[in-house]
């Protein structure tokens, strides 16, 4: 993988579109934001699969803060989303062609069937996840409008935090999936909570950021002051599911490089689905909680899955450990 050279300046026209676009803006922040992408992303060299990774994140990190461009009399609603999925997209795709087993020859002889096995639960798994807050977004919206607003403001913030947890949790399944490839059964274990300590630590970090500074974190996406009434309350109460949200989702992926996807499937439809979001529904509109109410019954779930998932990697990881037939 040495030397492998990566350039996408084929995205240069989409960038200077960005650019363009900027410079018409009516609003000087998203101006200010876009022009500072559009030169960054009009020429990235990569020189290894590892380095397009970090230039991946960058990327996507950067083009997620732009919130919206203005263009003529409208807006371009999710271009900063698309701009960041497709790079993505050509950074995999050129990643993937150079790729070759970390050690010796590997296996190479995995098939369809096998991949869908494993990969089917994790689909369904991610699926009861992104739902049960979408369907907490929707009850957001019945609630009012400063509701809904107030809930995607705290749930981008949440979900920022998040992403670190994600990316842990990507590297906790390789490291634990290698140690169970090569036969080392401590090892896969070792890595698994070595992955979950780091993914507590941070969240505990942001938890605490949250907790203190949820004023001036939920300011940043909005100035309105009917918004922020119902935002910062949901800082606070995303606080305290952190903690749970980084150790669910750390510890999904602890399984994952075991093998065992279905039993995370099922933790998350149960946790979501028959705690979470019943009890969600019961305080915001049982109880006058409101969106209030939802936060907390969100948390809840996101607690029921974390608990059964870290007790099931540690208990699984105890013995022996094969690799997928």
């Amino acid at each position: 993988m040495k030397g492998v050279s990566f350039d996408i300046r084929l995205f240069g026209e989409v960038a200077k579109a960005v650019h363009e676009a900027a410079i018409r803006s009516p609003t000087a922040p998203d101006a200010v934001r876009a022009m500072a992408i559009a030169p960054w992303l009009t020429s990235m060299p990569i020189a290894t699969f590892e380095h397009a990774a970090r230039e991946e994140a960058k990327t996507t990190l950067f083009l997620r803060l732009i919130p919206s461009v203005h263009y003529r009399d409208g807006k371009v609603s999710g271009l900063a989303s698309s701009l960041a999925a497709i790079v993505q997209l050509a950074i995999v795709w050129r990643g993937l062609s150079v790729l070759r087993p970390a050690d010796g020859e590997g296996d190479v002889s995995v098939n369809a069937r096998d991949v869908l096995r494993v990969g089917w639960p994790i689909a369904l798994t991610f699926l009861a996840e992104v739902g049960a807050f979408t369907i907490a977004g929707l009850l957001a919206g019945r609630i009012g409008p400063s509701a809904t607003a107030g809930h995607q403001v705290a749930i981008t913030i949440a979900s920022v935090t998040f992403c670190v947890s994600l990316g842990i949790s990507a590297a906790t399944t390789v490291r634990v999936g290698r140690a169970v490839g090569r036969g080392d059964a401590p090892g896969a274990r070792r890595a698994g909570f070595v992955g979950l300590g780091t993914s507590l630590g941070y969240m505990a970090l942001c938890a605490v950021g949250f907790a203190v500074f949820a004023g001036p974190i939920a300011r940043v996406l909005s100035d309105r002051p009917e918004v922020l009434a119902s935002a910062i309350p949901l800082v606070q109460i995303a606080a305290f599911f952190q903690l749970s949200d980084g150790l669910q989702c750390t510890a999904a992926g602890a399984l994952r490089g075991i093998g065992d996807t279905r039993f995370i499937q099922w933790v998350n439809i149960f946790g979501h689905y028959v705690v979470g979001l019943p009890l969600a529904v019961a305080l915001a509109f049982g109880a006058h909680l409101a969106e209030r109410g939802l936060w907390w019954g969100l948390s809840a779930g996101l607690t029921a899955v974390a608990i059964p998932l870290v007790w099931r990697f540690h208990v699984k990881s105890r013995g022996p450990l094969a690799r997928l037939a």
